[in-house]
């Protein structure tokens, strides 16, 4: 049951994306471009300490995910190394 229900979500997202990205403002768009995280990347090691600030940083590739449309995650930038980060780095 819970699966035809995400069926029919995603199927839902699908078509409104789709029709957005072909129709938006009478022109029609060829690629969208969205951050895919609100935050810099954390470390590795450290993943597993905050759950919610995992799941948040997934938010936002979600409806990418749903419409089954192809994605690519492109660095922006580069965050400085906190004192212990660049300590570890040295040794």
């Amino acid at each position: 049951a819970l699966y035809k229900k995400a069926q029919v979500v995603r199927k839902k997202v699908q078509s409104q994306m789709q029709e957005v990205l072909s129709h938006g403002g009478g022109k029609g768009f060829d690629l969208l471009l969205t951050p895919t995280a609100p935050t810099p990347a954390y470390q590795a090691d450290r993943a597993l300490e905050d759950p919610l600030q995992m799941y948040l940083g997934d938010v936002m590739t979600v409806n990418v995910n749903l419409a089954g449309f192809p994605a690519i995650s492109v660095p922006g930038g580069l965050v400085a190394a906190t004192a212990e980060e660049a300590e570890m780095a040295g040794s």
